[in-house]
């Protein structure tokens, strides 16, 4: 009976490790672990005090996170379905619905991928389509490239995944990541809001520090000027930033750091920027000075 047993465990055992290589195609699909925030910029991890860097920060993460659910919750829902079909080069995907997001007329949407490795050892490529029922018409609506390094691009098409749902959206959100290193770093570049003006950069490295770009209200004249800034948080919530605005006159540098609650200890910058405090009242250490 055992001999049997083991005798059919090992019938057709190509067909076994095709099972067991799913874990290897599936890591390469969008996940919240490779392109998303850590916990410290979750919006119910701490709110914001007055410093208005880490307010601005907290603002501009929210913006870029709202997208990356999007793409990381196709990713999750392909992750827990069986690929329909599986070869030694590829997992396909059929047809299966999925839920629309709140602010959409439909309840549902529909989706179905590919991921493909030519050979052992080379890049994986992926697509997803999206339409609005299980016939159709299908659209390619994100795609991607993994290196088994792991080095990778995202690129996800709102503008076609608005056509499954039944709505307009403008834009594209394209996304280079690095996970090779300590810490990963990912550098996104996201359509502004109603895909008016220049596209929004953004930049994570790590749990800890988050980048971007686009209009910062900072100065003592209370307008908004284009601008790019960095912020720290270490796991008490506590941090640092500094940046730029570029106002008519020319560029104004700052530097800024707060305390656990998000109450503002210190900040410095060139004209019209508000002095407070001293860099001895900063509870982190300057993890942005030039070493």
């Amino acid at each position: 009976m055992w001999l049997a047993l083991a005798l059919l465990g090992c019938e057709n055992p190509i067909s076994n490790e095709l099972f067991y290589a799913d874990e290897e195609f599936l890591a390469v699909l969008p996940s919240q672990s490779r392109l998303g925030f850590s916990s410290l910029y979750a919006n119910t991890a701490v709110q914001p005090g007055d410093d208005p860097l880490l307010v601005a920060g907290f603002d501009a993460a929210a913006e870029l996170d709202e997208a990356l659910t999007i793409v990381t919750t196709v990713g999750d829902v392909l992750r827990s379905t069986p690929p329909l079909e599986r070869s030694d080069t590829h997992r396909t995907w059929g047809e299966r619905s999925i839920a629309a997001p709140d602010d959409v007329p439909t309840d549902l949407w529909w989706i179905r991928a590919t991921i493909v490795r030519a050979a052992p050892g080379a890049d994986f490529t992926w697509t997803i389509e999206g339409a609005p029922s299980a016939d159709g018409p299908w659209e390619i609506v994100g795609s991607g490239r993994h290196d088994p390094d792991g080095i990778g691009t995202v690129h996800w098409d709102f503008a076609a995944m608005g056509a499954a749902l039944g709505v307009e959206v403008a834009g594209e959100l394209e996304a280079d990541y690095d996970e090779t290193g300590a810490d990963r770093e990912v550098a996104f570049t996201l359509p502004p809001p109603a895909g008016i003006g220049l596209p929004a950069q953004y930049h994570l490295a790590g749990r800890t520090v988050f980048g971007w770009t686009g209009e910062l209200a900072l100065t003592t004249d209370a307008e908004a000027w284009p601008g790019a800034a960095q912020i720290f948080l270490d796991e008490s919530h506590a941090g640092r930033g500094h940046g730029i605005v570029q106002r008519p006159d020319g560029e104004v540098a700052f530097q800024t750091c707060w305390n656990a609650e998000g109450a503002q200890v210190f900040s410095l910058g060139d004209v019209d920027f508000p002095a407070v405090g001293a860099p001895a009242d900063c509870p982190v250490p300057d993890v942005f000075a030039e070493p």
